[in-house]
């Protein structure tokens, strides 16, 4: 349970993602009960509820710059959810649904002009889609193949975007204008699925890869 008393607010059954909107010091919790519940952090308290997805919810990713909730299932769908202005509910504004297989993790890569939604699925592709600045859509920009198994884990820092599989493998791919997207690497030594991925960069903008 999860700062809540009442087994109303309780998810029922495991919590599988958490996000943090800074901003608004909201934590967002994804269940395989299908429902994104929202908290707000000062008070202690589920403050929205909602049935997001038709399966289990893998990931949570906020766009910091305008608030979206990205969130992705086994049911193949990434949704894109808008907190209602001045309220605590949220609102489903696009259902992006070009995967075949369920969705595992999300990405969201942010650079000035510049904002991309990846999605690793489990059929070993990443697929990406390019925010429009005018209309705030977002549209399929093509997909990233080359894992052998599911893409478990994504992360994106400045052009580069690492992927992480069910093959053992870490990938790195460099991202060249806004659809191209080629693999510089293929990054070997575990001997069993990649889960979960973590970067930074230092000041020498030298970049550190960690897999587990």
């Amino acid at each position: 349970m999860l700062f809540s008393k009442k087994n109303v607010l309780q998810h029922r059954e495991y919590i599988s993602c958490i996000a943090y909107n800074h901003d608004d010091k909201l934590l967002y919790t994804g269940s395989w009960d299908k429902t994104v519940k929202a908290w707000k952090i000062n008070e202690k308290r589920c403050v929205d509820s909602f049935v997001a997805h038709g399966g289990h919810i893998n990931a949570i990713v906020i766009n910091h710059e305008d608030g979206c909730v990205f969130t992705c299932s086994s049911d193949c769908s990434v949704k894109i959810w808008r907190r209602v202005f001045g309220e605590s509910s949220h609102i489903l504004t696009m259902t992006l649904k070009f995967q075949l297989s369920p969705v595992n993790t999300l990405a969201l890569s942010l650079s000035p002009g510049i904002c991309l939604l990846y999605s690793g699925s489990s059929d070993g592709i990443i697929n990406f889609w390019e925010k429009e600045n005018t209309s705030g859509r977002y549209n399929h920009g093509g997909f990233m193949q080359g894992h052998h198994f599911a893409v478990l884990c994504l992360v994106a820092i400045g052009e580069l975007v690492f992927s992480g599989s069910g093959d053992a493998t870490i990938r790195v791919w460099r991202r060249e204008g806004n659809c191209f997207h080629s693999c510089l690497a293929v990054i070997e030594g575990h001997h069993g699925p990649v889960r979960c991925l973590a970067v930074s960069r230092n000041r020498e903008r030298s970049r550190g890869i960690v897999g587990l």
